[in-house]
């Protein structure tokens, strides 16, 4: 079965329910499948590693830009530098970049509608929005989209003036006065399909996406969901994204559960909503945007999945009762504690994906989450750090698995003289996160180039 096909399989067949969608950078049922019986179910996979490293880097930030952003923006640019700065690590330093920017501002137009609906000034929804275009927010570069890459006699060529930190800081400076009905999964889409940001997604080039948000996906196929005359729906707010997008097995299995007052439990994506785009068509497209889905990477920065507690609060503009999605996590800003809503379905999206990983967007340590995801990055390109805590002395395995999914038994190297096998070692420089360890793969010969050694322990 072809690597790809394998990974759509496994997405459509896939559940996420509670928080297992915010755990892991890897996904051992994908790997489980592959290896069949051979899998040790004791271990856990710490390290994918491709055998054909690559210099080329297609980084795309999905930004939320409405009016609650400014502060997590703010943290987001601010550790930016430490983020960089870690990709000089990769193989062969630093990458040859594409850094793009898009934000999660569609307007009120779905992805099945043929025009906008109206536009809805009280959300600054209007139109297209920014339609998925790259943003450069008046950033020195002569494109889009930053590019830094190597010429044939190693001569870096840039599009951009000044240093490049700056310049990526400021392109995503996004700003806080887009659409409260944030769409990050079809922004992802309409980035890296948009005919005008041509250029900027190279066809050898592996692909990095980070999105942050501190609200759930919203991605529209009908924006009738979001007319204020329509009374069944409920008032006009971003619960009408959950209500229709998500469901509950536990207290929410149809929208009119999901209205009442509880906690609920084993959340996911509602993909038969009649509003919103199921995750499974975002699923299906990042699988599918490479020959191989592994030389994707989908990083969510974005509240937990639980806890998922809906409540009633009065609204003191109408006077009436309003249904809210409350805050699953709390973060501190310059003006007090704010809230950020569970995820769920952005979440369930990096459960998906061949490499799919989520960073609590309230997390204190967020410079120390990016330097990890920028460590993950790396290991996109070919870097291969070992992403969680593992027992020590190590109790690993490895295997090699081509892209039709088949897979091969890699050895310890302190247990054999044969080829290929596999060592873990400390590399603080290249691999500054958790404990500094690092996967070396010995070979006699040069291994196919689809072939990626996915490395399990005991953690």
């Amino acid at each position: 079965m072809q690597y790809a096909m394998l990974a759509c399989l496994l997405a459509t067949v896939a559940g996420c329910g509670d928080d297992d969608c915010c755990t892991s950078a890897y996904h051992d049922a994908g790997i489980d499948t592959a290896l069949g019986q051979d899998a040790n179910p004791s271990l856990t996979e710490v390290a994918l590693i491709p055998a054909a490293a690559t210099r080329d880097l297609d980084l795309l930030f999905v930004l939320d830009d409405s009016d609650t952003m400014f502060e997590l923006q703010k943290k987001l640019t601010d550790t930016l530098p430490d983020f960089f700065q870690a990709l000089l690590h990769a193989p062969g330093g630093l990458p040859n970049l594409h850094v793009g920017v898009v934000t999660t501002d569609l307007g009120t137009q779905g992805s099945g509608d043929p025009a906008p609906g109206p536009a809805i000034p009280a959300a600054a929804c209007a139109g297209v929005g920014k339609d998925g275009l790259l943003q450069t927010n008046g950033a020195p570069v002569t494109e889009g989209f930053l590019s830094s890459v190597l010429d044939s006699g190693g001569n870096r060529i840039k599009n951009y003036n000044g240093e490049l930190v700056p310049v990526v800081q400021q392109m995503a400076s996004v700003g806080a006065t887009g659409c409260a009905f944030e769409q990050p999964l079809e922004a992802m889409r309409r980035g890296l399909t948009n005919p005008v940001n041509a250029g900027f997604l190279r066809p050898n080039a592996r692909v990095a996406v980070v999105v942050m948000s501190d609200e759930d996906d919203c991605s529209l196929t009908y924006a009738s969901l979001l007319r204020t005359d329509a009374t069944a729906l409920g008032p006009l707010g971003s619960f009408r994204c959950t209500r229709f997008g998500v469901a509950c097995d536990g207290g929410g299995a149809d929208p009119d559960q999901m209205n009442a007052v509880g906690t609920k439990t084993m959340c996911h994506s509602n993909e038969a909503s009649p509003f919103l785009t199921p995750v499974g068509r975002y699923t299906e497209f990042l699988a599918t945007l490479k020959s191989d889905p592994r030389d994707v990477l989908f990083s969510a920065i974005v509240a937990p999945t639980t806890p998922f507690n809906v409540d009633s609060l009065l609204n003191p503009t109408t006077g009436m009762e309003q249904t809210l999605l409350m805050s699953a996590c709390r973060y501190a800003s310059s003006i007090g504690s704010l809230g950020a809503a569970p995820a769920v379905r952005t979440s369930e999206l990096a459960k998906r994906v061949a490499q799919g990983t989520t960073i609590n967007v309230c997390d204190g340590d967020l410079p120390g989450q990016l330097l990890a995801l920028a460590t993950r990055v790396n290991g996109l390109l070919g870097t291969a750090c070992i992403q969680h805590l593992i027992n020590m002395p190590a109790a690993c395995e490895a295997f090699d698995i081509d892209g039709a999914g088949n897979a091969t038994f890699v050895p310890d190297c302190a247990t054999t003289s044969a080829r290929p096998c596999f060592q873990i070692e400390r590399e603080p420089l290249k691999c500054p996160v958790q404990q500094a360890l690092a996967v070396q793969i010995m070979r006699s010969s040069v291994a196919s180039p689809d072939t990626w050694t996915s490395v399990r322990c005991a953690i």
